[in-house]
């Protein structure tokens, strides 16, 4: 659990590809076209369904390593020619932060209909601290947002009325109009 995603890296040699008169293009085009992944929709068996999908075919960096860029002379260029493979760590694409720390890790956790909360809650207490992680885990935000409309809902239905016609009473008898004439 936690830390950066991972990804296979490949960096070009700069003076390899011009020696081998290749472009950027021709590395990216060989990498992609030889690790396509491909959606087949879907099966329906019953109430389920199963989804179709070819998987891309690289496992390794020996297989990225591999592949052929291009043919010169009936020779292949393969990626190990005109470049290095590693595993590095993939682009963040957020950052989430509290207080004053600035790197943490959070979890959404989805219940089940008819499920008990706090079973769940204890449930993923266990299995997060099962992983030798320090953590804290915050009461659901459901929680909080029903609260709000809950009381958003009370104080627009009944308090908002309530002090508006307690006005409106207080301002006919101020201008002399009986406040009985106006409810009729």
């Amino acid at each position: 659990m936690g830390g950066g995603p991972k990804q296979y890296q490949i960096t070009v040699d700069p003076t390899q590809l011009r020696a081998y008169n290749l472009t950027l293009k021709q590395v990216f085009d060989a990498v992609s076209s030889n690790n396509s992944n491909a959606g087949g929709s879907y099966l329906p068996a019953g109430e389920y369904a199963l989804i179709v999908r070819g998987l891309g075919l690289i496992q390794s960096m020996q297989d990225i390593e591999n592949i052929v860029v291009a043919a010169q002379k009936g020779t292949p260029v393969r990626v190990r020619d005109i470049a290095t493979v590693g595993v590095g760590p993939g682009l963040r694409l957020g950052k989430l932060g509290r207080d004053h720390e600035d790197d943490l890790v959070q979890g959404i956790v989805l219940m089940r209909r008819g499920e008990n909360p706090g079973k769940v809650i204890e449930g993923v207490k266990a299995k997060v601290l099962s992983q030798g992680i320090g953590a804290e885990i915050q009461r659901p935000l459901a929680r909080v947002v029903i609260g709000g409309l809950v009381s958003s809902t009370v104080l627009t239905l009944l308090v908002l009325p309530a002090v508006y016609a307690l006005f409106a009473r207080r301002h006919r008898v101020e201008r002399g109009a009986p406040a009985s004439a106006a409810e009729g």
